[in-house]
């Protein structure tokens, strides 16, 4: 048991299960480790923080799977879709930029959708129907 010179808390560890036990319990009721947990595992030579201690709302991931819907235009829908999908791909070129024959894979991926986007786009267009009428009794609204 680890106390504090300013307080009267004071923390365990539980080596079996990388576990920490503090008076305080501040971690089970919201989710902060206090000093005196850290000093346990400082003592203990617990230098790398057990992943069960790390909160997702504290990584670089805390974002990832969480959507918040709005009720906006179509247009702009559209618009921070494909915000979302450019972050998405970034972060994807990030993880490939390890290797060149990842990197290769990834350019060969995005030239295909690259070529798919553009017959769907041009068969959209062929499908369209034409706004212009040739009959002079029709008026634009």
């Amino acid at each position: 048991m680890v106390t504090h010179m300013y307080s009267d808390y004071g923390a365990t560890v539980l080596f079996a299960t990388t576990t920490i036990m503090c008076s305080c319990r501040k971690y089970e009721s919201i989710g902060i480790l206090r000093k005196h947990a850290f000093k346990v595992f400082d003592r203990n030579d617990v230098f790398i923080l057990p992943p069960r201690y790390i909160m997702n709302r504290w990584t670089k991931y805390a974002k990832r799977g969480f959507c918040i819907e709005k009720i906006e235009s179509e247009n702009e829908t559209l618009k921070t879709h494909a915000a979302r999908l450019s972050r998405k791909a970034t972060s994807l070129a990030l993880k490939c930029s390890m290797s060149k024959p990842l990197l290769d894979d990834l350019e060969k991926a995005l030239d295909k959708l690259n070529l798919e986007a553009d017959d769907s786009l041009n068969k959209m267009q062929e499908n369209e129907v034409p706004l212009v009428s040739n009959d002079p009794d029709v008026f634009f609204r």
